[in-house]
């Protein structure tokens, strides 16, 4: 009888340790699962914005590496929504017994061909202007054109052109083409150095209130909101345009550029202050001139953004001084579908990674242990299952 109660209490310990070991194999399936979902995941940057991106575009991936051309087409199509047509252009242009530009007249020494704007031949004593036919009221916006240099001077070379944001379009003056005491902004290139510093040629933004003359004899030393030198070897007589992106949100203005051989864009000033005049009528224009030495000076494309619009839809600030900048947005979207980082890497992200790595390893670990264990477990009770022998039997 001892016998027999001996062998049911070996049974039932044995049953036991079979379901503890089967336990411990399921649990360490579901650590092995785990970890394996885990190390397999995105990065944290890349899950917060990977899946919005490409909900925006069905674009296939682009080079990391593209040209800034490219990169702005990804931009174009990911943001074509806030593209303000009636103001931008760009080639082919319509050819209706000459070419023409939609929404735009121009004049002086100007040509239009089928791909760019000559606003002047290389030719002494030439100017000429380009300007938008409708009045914008915008106040927060960002614009990016295209521009190029060329001539046949080889040591001095000018005037110069300009880019205006103004109440007082298409009045000749002496300011590149365009009338003085203007109001309203003007981004000057200024390729000739009157005042003899050697710092040309430069990028400068002038914003008047209709009471600043431009000092001509210092090319606006001193009047300028924000500037910075050009380097004449990157951005003339060079194949391709240089592009310019003027950024104008909440009374602050932000100016880049981008040469043409090149894929990145450098900072020439920011949060200039300006002072723009709600329901005011501006205009957008470009103009240039010559003088005793000459440049031709081209104009390929224009583009203009409403940020205001952008900021609504997005559901973010207006006064984040950064979400206008669809190029930087595009590259960065172009990476993360390359499965490449953004341009920074966040003190989140390395934490993730560092942790979302231990963990796995961690839940790795703990399986091997209890699958083992549970496999002892199962040889144990495979060699206590011989049936006992009862006595007399």
């Amino acid at each position: 009888m001892d016998s027999v109660c001996t062998a049911k209490t070996r049974g039932v310990g044995g049953l036991k340790r079979l379901q503890v070991g089967v336990s411990a194999v399921v649990w360490a399936s579901v650590l092995v699962v785990l970890a394996l979902l885990l190390l397999l995941s995105e990065d944290a940057g890349t899950a917060r914005h990977g899946k919005g991106v490409q909900a925006a575009t069905r674009l296939e991936p682009l080079d990391p590496h593209a040209a800034i051309d490219q990169v702005r087409s990804h931009a174009h199509a990911l943001h074509q929504s806030f593209l303000r047509p009636e103001f931008s252009f760009e080639p082919p242009f319509p050819f209706r017994g000459y070419f023409v530009i939609d929404n735009w007249s121009y004049g002086g020494a100007a040509v239009v061909t089928e791909s760019f704007v000559r606003i002047t031949p290389d030719r002494q004593r030439k100017s000429g202007w380009l300007w938008s036919k409708q009045s914008c009221t915008m106040l927060d916006w960002e614009a990016m054109f295209e521009f190029r240099v060329s001539g046949s001077g080889t040591s001095t070379y000018g005037d110069g052109m300009a880019f205006w944001f103004t109440t007082t379009p298409k009045q000749k003056g002496n300011v590149y083409g365009a009338r003085d005491q203007w109001l309203g902004l003007s981004i000057i290139i200024d390729t000739y150095d009157n005042n003899g510093n050697g710092d040309g040629p430069r990028l400068l933004a002038i914003w008047n209130n209709g009471d600043i003359k431009y000092d001509h004899n210092r090319d606006g030393q001193g009047q300028e909101i924000g500037s910075c030198q050009l380097s004449p070897s990157a951005m003339r007589n060079v194949d391709g345009f240089t592009t310019v992106m003027v950024t104008m949100l909440n009374g602050k203005l932000r100016v880049k550029y981008a040469y043409a051989q090149k894929d990145h864009w450098v900072e020439c000033f920011s949060d200039a202050h300006v002072e723009p005049v709600e329901r005011q009528s501006y205009y957008f224009g470009f103009t240039a001139a010559t003088g005793d030495i000459a440049d031709n000076h081209d104009v390929r494309s224009f583009a203009v953004y409403d940020l205001k619009a952008m900021a609504h839809a997005e559901g973010t600030d207006a006064t984040d001084h950064d979400h206008g900048d669809f190029e930087l947005k595009a590259r960065r979207a172009i990476n993360r579908r390359q499965g490449r980082n953004d341009d920074e890497v966040t003190v989140w992200s390395v934490l993730w990674i560092v942790f979302k790595w231990i963990f796995g390893a961690v839940c790795l670990t703990i399986a091997v242990v209890l699958a083992l264990s549970g496999y002892k477990v199962y040889m144990k009770r495979a060699g206590s299952t011989r049936r006992p022998t009862l006595p007399g039997v």
